[in-house]
């Protein structure tokens, strides 16, 4: 199913961006509105936190360039000078957003259900939770991600995004999910495995540009829509200034950091336990020169683990 928000008219993105969901045919019917509302919850807060960083970058920005007009000028009087930063921009002409990357191979997952062994608190017990999830999701912010693939019979998430001077920011995020429910009040703690790769490519253009981009996993807990818990990994942040440049093309899958979410569970109510994962490209040129801001994320989600104490 897809979810559409209202698209509002500002320079910077909508505070409601449109919700691609697709939810499993034997989710209960009882356990739907639940999710529908907890990813619209997910995407607007990432949405409007996506905003405030690029008015804030684009203020930054138009500061630093309105101080390098006058030397902009005094470049473009003397003939090596205006050659040598012509030429900082020719690199840029030669890469292309959409060259594809090697993919790495994916892991083979073997997930073993079940509670956790007898402790000394036997009110302690654990339900592990795996692929084919209850559902999946994707929304994006800024211009249009290059690559968004989630596929909830698997758990892989392939994600990409290319910021320049036409398009100056893109910010997406994809991922899954289940929906639980109790007889009696637990306590909840959430934690997840996952692996990751990621590649990318920064550069700034000189006399006041900047590029950045970032990207990683995040979980939630969610009670009827309203968000309980949030805890964020965060696999990778480059911000570059003033002619910097990096490449970081080096596959290998990490696991990811060791995030927990923590909630408390009431009967009669649905909650929604999610992981997924994010890309953002943000690229401002400098005076007479180009940025770009381009990455690629691929993430496998192996478990979600509920740990519940009475």
């Amino acid at each position: 199913m897809t979810i559409a928000g209202e698209h509002g008219e500002t320079d910077y993105g909508s505070a409601t961006p449109e919700v691609i969901l697709q939810i499993a045919d034997e989710v209960p019917p009882e356990h739907r509105d639940a999710i529908r509302a907890s990813v619209q919850t997910l995407a607007r807060r990432s949405a409007e936190t996506s905003k405030r960083a690029v008015e804030d970058t684009t203020t930054q920005t138009e500061q630093m360039t309105a101080m390098a007009r006058p030397l902009h000028r005094l470049i473009e009087a003397d003939a090596d000078a205006s050659e040598a930063l012509a030429a900082s921009n020719r690199p840029l002409d030669e890469y292309r957003p959409d060259t594809p990357t090697q993919e790495p191979a994916w892991p083979t997952v073997n997930l073993v259900e079940g509670k956790l062994p007898a402790t000394e608190l036997d009110f302690v017990a654990s339900q592990v939770f795996g692929a084919p999830w209850h559902y999946q999701w994707q929304w994006h912010n800024g211009q249009p991600p290059t690559i968004s693939s989630q596929d909830r019979t698997n758990g892989q998430i392939r994600m990409a995004v290319h910021a320049d001077q036409n398009h100056n920011w893109s910010d997406v995020h994809g991922g899954f999910g289940v929906a639980l429910r109790t007889d009696r009040v637990q306590a909840v703690a959430g934690r997840s495995l996952r692996r990751t790769d990621h590649t990318y490519f920064v550069h700034a253009g000189a006399l006041g540009g900047n590029a950045t981009v970032e990207g990683g996993m995040e979980m939630t807990a969610l009670e009827d829509g309203r968000l309980l818990a949030f805890a964020r990994d965060k696999r990778f942040r480059k911000r570059l200034t003033n002619g910097e440049r990096e490449t970081l093309d080096l596959h290998g899958w990490t696991t990811g950091e060791g995030i927990e979410v923590n909630w408390v569970m009431l009967p009669g109510r649905t909650y929604t336990f999610n992981v997924g994962a994010w890309v953002f490209g943000e690229a401002h040129g400098g005076v007479g020169t180009a940025s770009i801001a381009s990455a690629r994320l691929h993430a496998l989600v192996i478990a979600l683990t509920a740990q519940f104490t009475d």
